[in-house]
Order: C-alpha cells, then sequence, then structure tokens
C-alpha cells in the first residue's frame, strides 16, 4: 500500500533546490514544505508489525557496530515531534532482509521521547547488488503531516551514482553521513528528520 502511495505522490510533488534544502511543490506550483528530508523509494522489503525497541541487533550477527540517532520535527522545521514512531529496517549482514523470522531481524519501530529525539543500535548494514549501504526510514502520516518514506546512507561509499536515484530524485546531501566516534569510541551518526505538511 506505501509502494503505490508512494508512486502516486512522486506524480504530484516535484523539488526544487533552495537554500534551506529542497522544497516541495504541487503541480500548481504551491509551496507544500520547504524541510530538508527528501523522499526515497520504499523499496519491496517493507514489513509490518516490527516490535517497539531501540536494539535492531541480532544473535550471531557480524558487522561494524553502529548508532543512529537524531530528532524528528514537524513541517515548520523546528517544532520537534514527541511520542511518534519511526519505522527502520535494513539488511542482515548476509545481505537479506528478514521477512518471515519471529526475530524481526534488523527491523523496529522507534518512538521518539518527549524532545522528538530517537536513537537505535545495529550494524552498517553491507551493500547488495547495485545498491549502496542504506537504512530505511518510515514515519506515517501524523497532525496533519505526509508520510515520510527516505534513506540514510553512508558518506564514501562507491555505489552512490546516478544509476542508483529513485524516480529521478536526487540524493539529499543530509543524508548521506559519515559516521564519528562518540565519547566512547564508538560508531555514530545522526540524521534529524523534517515531515512535509499535507496540501490545504
Amino acid at each position: 500500500m506505501f509502494r503505490r502511495l508512494f508512486i502516486k505522490s512522486a506524480t504530484i510533488f516535484t523539488f526544487a533546490t533552495s537554500v534551506s534544502g529542497f522544497t516541495f511543490t504541487n503541480a500548481k506550483g504551491r509551496l507544500v514544505g520547504n524541510c530538508k528530508t527528501t523522499s526515497d523509494a520504499l523499496g519491496p522489503y517493507f514489513r509490518e508489525d516490527a516490535p517497539l525497541r531501540n536494539d535492531l541487533n541480532y544473535k550471531n550477527r557480524m558487522g561494524i557496530p553502529l548508532r543512529v540517532k537524531g530528532q524528528l520535527f514537524a513541517s515548520d522545521c523546528k517544532t520537534p515531534l514527541g511520542k511518534r514512531i519511526i519505522e527502520v529496517w535494513h539488511c542482515t549482514h548476509k545481505r537479506k532482509y528478514d521477512m518471515k523470522s519471529d526475530e524481526f531481524k534488523c527491523r523496529a519501530k522507534v518512538m521518539t521521547d518527549e524532545k522528538g529525539c530517537y536513537y537505535f543500535e545495529t550494524i552498517i548494514p553491507p551493500s547488495y547488488w547495485w545498491r549502496p549501504k542504506h537504512i530505511h526510514y518510515l514515519v506515517r502520516g501524523i497532525d496533519g503531516h505526509q508520510d515520510l518514506i527516505t534513506q540514510l546512507y553512508f558518506e564514501g561509499d562507491k555505489k552512490i551514482n546516478s544509476r542508483t536515484e529513485h524516480l529521478h530524485y536526487p540524493y539529499d546531501p543530509d543524508r548521506i553521513l559519515k559516521p564519528y566516534s562518540d565519547k566512547d569510541g564508538d560508531n555514530e551518526v545522526k540524521l534529524n528528520l523534517f515531515l512535509s505538511s499535507l496540501e490545504k
């Protein structure tokens, strides 16, 4: 269902660059949002009913540990959205998506705190086929906002190029991140998410 909605919305909205990121306009040129987070493909591996948790690690997993954190903001780009669900998923270290097991490997619903902050623990996912390393995000439409379907990528990945663009949308540089070491020496990236409002 979300894949159909995404493709349908892609025929209605266009992007124009601005100093603050990307501006969403409809076919009539009406401004409907001006936040930095651009959309991306849902992909064929979304799965409903992932558990609510902050740890996506699983037994016998291999890979580089990673903490992902950030904040979720409303369409004004400054109001934090607390107590909201962010769905995240990516492939396992074996380049497979868990579509059947009760473990829901590399899948979770993550809840933001009162200040809109979120985090989860996982690994840097491997690339597969022509696809660069990536983590999927879905924030369902809330409080008059559009659904946000997007992906996080990693700086330096040679598979990030024009062949990997989805529906002709350019990657937003703010979604291509370089892991850094936190105060404990652990790998960490920060991705803030900005929702867009529904058309009035």
